[in-house]
Formats: C-alpha cells, sequence, structure tokens
C-alpha cells in the first residue's frame, strides 16, 4: 500500500511550535491520506513497490502510486492505485475536507471518492502486461488525527474508516487503518500501522512496522514489512519514496 501525506496547517496552532513543526516535517510517513488538510497550492505525490516473500511460489511485486493536491476552501483532490491485502488493484479518485477548525489539536476530516478495479492480464501474443477496468464504486472515508509529544520524541496518530458501496458487479467492502508515528531524530522516523480489510465473507489484518529518512526538506526514502496475521495473503516487503512540492 503506498504511502501518502497530507500537511498540516501551522498558523493559529494551539500545539507548542516543535510540535507544529515536526507535523509539517513527518507526516508524511502516514500509509493514508490523513486528516491534516494540504495547504493550498502545495502538492504531494508517491511510489512504493510491494514485494511478496513468499519463497514457495513465483510473485511478481505490484506497483503503487498516490498524489494529491491542496485546493481553496480546505479541500484536498487526489488519486491513488493501490492494491489492498484483499482485492484486485485499483484506481481511486477522492476529495476530502477537514471538518472542524484549522487550529483544533483533534483533526477530522471526511472524503469521498470514486474507485475502479483493475484486472491485470498478459497478452499471450505479445506477453505485454494490459488492464481492463471493472464498473467503478464510490467511496467514503472518516480520517481522525493528532499530534503528541513524548519521551521519546514528537508523534502523530492517524486513523482511518473507509467504505466501498456496493454496486451490481462488485461487493461491499471497506478498511480501518490506524498508524502511529515517532521521530527517532530530525530526519529519520518510524512507524507502526494495523490494517484491517473485510468483505461480507472474509477479512484480514496486516500489522505494518516501517522506517523512513528524509533525505532533503522535500525528499524521502522509506521501507516498511507487511505481515499477514491471518494468513490470507503473502507477507511482503515495500521500498517506497515521496516527494512534496
Amino acid at each position: 500500500m503506498t504511502g501518502r501525506m497530507v500537511r498540516p496547517v501551522l498558523c493559529a496552532c494551539p500545539l507548542p511550535l516543535p510540535i507544529a513543526v515536526f507535523l509539517v516535517l513527518f507526516s508524511a510517513a502516514s500509509a493514508d491520506a490523513g486528516a491534516w488538510e494540504r495547504e493550498e497550492g502545495t502538492g504531494f505525490a508517491s511510489f512504493s513497490y510491494n514485494l511478496p516473500t513468499d519463497s514457495e511460489e513465483a510473485q511478481e511485486g505490484t506497483v503503487s502510486a498516490y498524489f494529491e493536491y491542496g485546493l481553496p476552501w480546505r479541500l484536498t483532490a487526489g488519486a491513488n492505485l493501490d492494491q489492498r491485502p484483499i482485492g484486485p488493484h485499483a484506481l481511486e479518485v477522492f476529495l476530502r475536507r477537514n471538518v472542524n477548525a484549522p487550529d483544533a489539536e483533534l483533526q477530522v476530516a471526511i472524503e469521498v471518492g470514486f474507485e475502479i478495479a483493475l484486472d491485470a492480464h498478459m497478452d499471450e501474443t505479445t506477453g505485454a502486461i494490459r488492464y481492463t477496468a471493472d464498473p467503478g464504486q464510490p467511496t467514503l472515508a472518516l480520517h481522525i488525527g493528532r499530534g503528541f509529544a513524548s519521551q521519546l520524541g514528537y508523534g502523530w496518530v492517524d486513523a482511518r474508516l473507509g467504505l466501498n458501496f456496493p454496486t451490481d458487479d462488485i461487493e461491499y467492502s471497506g478498511e480501518i487503518d490506524a498508524t502511529i508515528g515517532l521521530s527517532v531524530s530530525e530526519r529519520a522516523f518510524m512507524t507502526f500501522e494495523v490494517w484491517h480489510d473485510f468483505t461480507r465473507e472474509r477479512s484480514v489484518t496486516s500489522l505494518v512496522p516501517g522506517a523512513g529518512y528524509r533525505l532533503t526538506d522535500r525528499f524521502a526514502l522509506t521501507a516498511k514489512y507487511i505481515y499477514d496475521a491471518d494468513d490470507v495473503a503473502s507477507d511482503s516487503v515495500e521500498i517506497g519514496a515521496w516527494i512534496e512540492f
């Protein structure tokens, strides 16, 4: 699952200044679009490569990508090409808006979107991988996030509840994600995520420890290990990078 990040607002923030600065610099480690709004006129993009670690059968890696951009009226627009532990590769476009004050310690945002499932298959003649799109489905998500200070350093907590509404050809599904992040130094950070994906018939929980290093103020590298706690999907390693602009 590709990394997502949104940039908290600094102005009029009641948090102590070091915590506010930390949120701006390190909340990019979050796995999902967080509760903090992205500043108007700024953008963010991330790319990652996920490689299954199951050695018993050959499996190809998957590529994920994420993009978002800050719009007026506290809106953030974005697109996400990703594959959850259960379900196909999918492309989602979304619009997110914060619903409480910009300077509130606890940030809450609502996200609406539309997701199209992509079915990958190999062309028998050319050997090229081709994608076909299934009928799409609307999505709705709630984000809640907050920064904090501890004896170990500055950090943040972010939670997301997402629902994909069923259509004639696609079943109901959803996900519950939680992330905690903590600074290790001025540029290094660690994260721990819990992903819970569910449909009417099955569910899977993934535990995702990760780490990252910010090479510059706007560019970072990340690494994660995705452990399938329910043995539904293969464990995997994810290497990624993100950039702010």
